[in-house]
């Protein structure tokens, strides 16, 4: 049986990715920034998405969700060797390929070039989930969910349900939270905290970067010598083992689209207040003091969001005032808050005298505690039909798209 690509190289190696023949790059930056975090547990959600199994052929389970309704076998008929099923028990579209097929992927000249076949395949399945286009390929070539990525109307806003990396996050259950221009100094606030936590960022045309074309955000450095006082190191997904720079005031001038990943997803709208301090007060440090509280208290964010507003805000002000501080807030809260530090107590107990927490258990919560703060702000400020449920769709795949408008951003290539 001839060697094939492993479906993802070790924890510590970069996935390598060279965009091919289409024109997918928000795919392949968003798949960059995911699977090469190395302050979350992002790689190993989506690595358990894949099933080895014993013949060789590869089992992808992919959640059901919102643009489920757009999934049709018809795009894969030329080239589908894998089976399909709909489970929904749990609510899984389930692919199962064959080895052949898989060596087939792993070849293919005008495709993706990884050192993950986990990569290329989802360079194919995810065209399965695009949805109507005016101009169709032909899927009746044994590449024709490659092709897909090249074709749609002249804006190409009907190729997906959402923002572009939304619908990446979507497809691979990964929380997704875009920002604005405006944004760029949140961005550069979580890159100072978790430098090791890629940004994807999406821009219009300009001279001196590729037009309309995504890129993973690899640092910020001060440099009063650049325009904006920021150099940006980005990784292109020509070649992300490549690095390009850029000045801070080049990116804001070519409106820019932010996206953060967290493989988190099940909590949403924590700590607004937090947020509405930050907003009011750019050098406050309550973030600081909350991560460093939430190493000596790791229910503190549980416990703070189910406490009273004006409670939660007495809670922010002892945090403030103690500098995150574990003891000199417990002190405070036995005297100000007692009801609430008796929870604080019970919890504690019910540890036990178990182990600290790993300080890379507690980073990826507090990255995690982050994103939840910049959503809560993005929601705050600009409403939002929500798109992240998964879909409830009958299991039978609908033979045509259902024509929609609703991705307001255009797609970049």
């Amino acid at each position: 049986m001839p060697e094939i690509t492993p479906l993802f190289p070790e924890d510590d190696v970069l996935v390598s990715i060279k965009q091919g023949e289409t024109g997918d790059c928000y795919l392949l930056a968003s798949l960059d920034c995911i699977l090469n975090n190395t302050d979350s547990g992002s790689r190993a959600a989506v690595k358990s998405m894949f099933k080895t199994l014993a013949d060789g052929s590869v089992e992808l389970r992919i959640k059901r969700h919102s643009a489920s309704e757009f999934l049709d076998l018809r795009k894969a008929r030329g080239e589908l060797e894998e089976k399909y099923e709909y489970r929904r028990d749990d609510d899984y579209d389930v692919f199962t390929i064959s080895r052949s097929r898989l060596e087939e992927i792993d070849d293919e000249k005008i495709a993706v070039k990884s050192n993950s076949l986990a990569v290329k395949i989802f360079e194919r399945v995810s065209s399965y989930y695009l949805m109507e286009q005016k101009t169709e390929p032909d899927f009746l070539k044994r590449r024709g969910s490659i092709d897909a990525h090249n074709f749609g109307d002249s804006s190409f806003d009907k190729r997906h349900d959402v923002d572009e990396p939304k619908f990446v996050g979507n497809l691979l259950a990964i929380k997704s939270l875009e920002f604005e221009r405006a944004k760029i100094f949140e961005m550069i606030k979580l890159k100072s905290i978790f430098p090791g936590h890629p940004i994807y960022v999406q821009m219009d045309f300009d001279a001196e970067i590729t037009s309309g074309h995504a890129y993973r955000i690899d640092k910020f450095e001060e440099n009063p010598d650049v325009h904006g006082g920021y150099e940006v190191t980005l990784s292109n997904p020509h070649d992300n083992s490549k690095e390009e720079k850029c000045s801070l005031n080049n990116i804001r001038s070519r409106a820019p689209l932010f996206s953060v990943f967290s493989s988190n997803i099940q909590n949403t709208g924590l700590l607004n207040m937090i947020l509405e301090e930050i907003r009011n007060n750019p050098k406050s440090k309550i973030i600081d003091y909350l991560s460093t509280l939430h190493k000596g208290i790791p229910d503190i964010v549980e416990i703070f969001n189910n406490a009273g507003l004006e409670e939660r805000k007495r809670m922010l002000t002892f945090i403030r005032s103690t500098f995150g501080d574990k003891n000199s807030f417990m002190e405070i809260m036995d005297f100000q808050l007692p009801l609430i530090k008796a929870k604080i107590d019970e919890k504690q107990i019910k540890r036990g005298i178990s182990e600290p927490e790993s300080s890379e258990d507690t980073d990826k919560k507090n990255i995690d505690n982050l994103f939840i703060l910049l959503s809560a702000q993005r929601d705050r400020e600009q409403e939002k039909p929500n798109s992240d449920n998964p879909s409830s769709n009958d299991s039978k795949l609908k033979n045509d798209h259902k024509e929609s408008n609703t991705s307001q951003n255009k797609p970049r290539n």
